[in-house]
């Protein structure tokens, strides 16, 4: 398979989505844990769940950019796996959404917004790096 073809890139971020997806599931849990360890949980839901999207956005444009980074491009790469996890997000979020939402509709769309920026920021850190050659001191033999 050309590595260039369509195919291979769609692939490739949908593993990369995958991995963002099994890591918010993992962060939620851990997160949820963390929350019923405490008291009194209600108060922490929000910001911990907004965390583990901010944190699983940044995982999926770090696999993104590792996986296809080369193919498409880093900043495309994360940008558009990191738009399909909080289409995902969203999508899932109106199956729950009650009539005393602590968010309107700009508050929201402002956090999406957010997390698509934790998604570049993910491919940033995910860019593999060329090696740099390193000066190599020769020292005289005695």
């Amino acid at each position: 398979m050309k590595e260039n073809s369509t195919l291979y890139v769609l692939q490739r971020l949908c593993i990369a989505l995958g991995c963002g997806i099994i890591s918010l599931a993992v962060l939620l849990a851990i997160f949820s844990a963390i929350a019923l360890a405490t008291g009194d949980p209600e108060p922490l839901l929000v910001p911990l769940g907004l965390t583990s999207l901010a944190l699983s956005c940044i995982a999926t444009g770090i696999f993104s950019a590792r996986l296809c980074g080369e193919t498409l491009g880093y900043p495309l790469s994360s940008l558009s796996a990191s738009v399909v996890l909080v289409l995902i997000m969203f999508l899932t979020s109106l199956f729950f959404v009650s009539d005393n939402s602590q968010f309107n509709i700009g508050t929201k769309l402002i956090v999406y917004a957010g997390m698509i920026l934790f998604g570049l920021f993910g491919g940033i850190l995910g860019k593999t790096r060329k090696k740099k050659k390193g000066r190599h001191i020769h020292r005289k033999k005695r």
